[in-house]
């Protein structure tokens, strides 16, 4: 059976981890949809020299979720709906992981499944990967993480809605949906400065005072995390 996928992803300044985000989902999609939002680094440089990419443009303004919701909406349906079996929507950082994946999608596809929630994973790092293969064959420690266990696969047919960050989708009502063996790779903290960086994308989201205090929530996980490494209790994910 032939199986097509579509990637969309809503990205900022993500020059540093696009390379493996790309090099990933061109091993299985057939084409790879990014919406720039106003990047200063090399990140729309990185992606035009994919083949698998088209790169599209959107206004966003006022409220992010909203926005990006919006923005997502009107591309899938134009790109993706009557085209392709599965879309999936992950930020630059995620990677949605099965060594089987389209096996795995196409036996969901046989059972009427429209939508499916991939099994989060945390993934910690002392250093930022250096590989020019893919990035769990550096990067692959983990801790379990309910908050990214997200419904981000699904069948483009539907109509669906996200809140921020995409950690609840709202399907129309009889969608059949479930969980499946993939896992959501969250590569957020590998390396001190990459877990930083992730803060500093987007600081206009918070305070000063906000800003201040995530700063020292995500050093202080990454340190936990490099302890758990180190001492051989963290668990090798792939």
């Amino acid at each position: 059976m032939s199986m097509i996928i579509h990637v969309y992803s809503v990205m900022k300044n993500e020059e540093r981890l696009l390379p493996y985000f790309l090099r990933y989902y061109s091993t299985f999609a057939d084409r790879i949809f990014i919406t720039d939002d106003g990047s200063t680094d090399k990140t729309i440089e990185i992606a035009k020299k994919n083949p698998k990419v088209t790169l599209l443009s959107y206004n966003f303004r006022g409220d992010f979720s909203k926005y990006h919701n919006a923005c997502f909406y009107k591309f899938y349906k134009k790109y993706s709906r009557g085209v392709a079996n599965w879309v999936m929507c992950p930020d630059g950082d995620e990677f949605l992981y099965n060594k089987d994946i389209i096996g795995v999608l196409s036996q969901q596809q046989e059972r009427g499944i429209k939508a499916i929630k991939a099994s989060g994973m945390t993934m910690f790092s002392e250093n930022f990967p250096t590989t020019k293969g893919q990035i769990y064959e550096e990067c692959y420690f983990g801790v379990r993480s309910h908050l990214y266990d997200k419904m981000i696969i699904f069948n483009p047919e539907i109509n669906v809605r996200f809140n921020m960050g995409k950690h609840i989708t709202y399907l129309p009502k009889g969608a059949s949906h479930s969980w499946a063996k993939i896992l959501l790779l969250h590569y957020r903290y590998i390396s001190r400065n990459t877990s930083l960086e992730r803060l500093y994308i987007n600081t206009a989201r918070y305070t000063e005072n906000g800003l201040r205090a995530r700063v020292k929530i995500a050093l202080g996980r990454w340190n936990d995390g490099v302890k758990m490494i180190k001492e051989g209790t963290m668990l090798k994910v792939i």
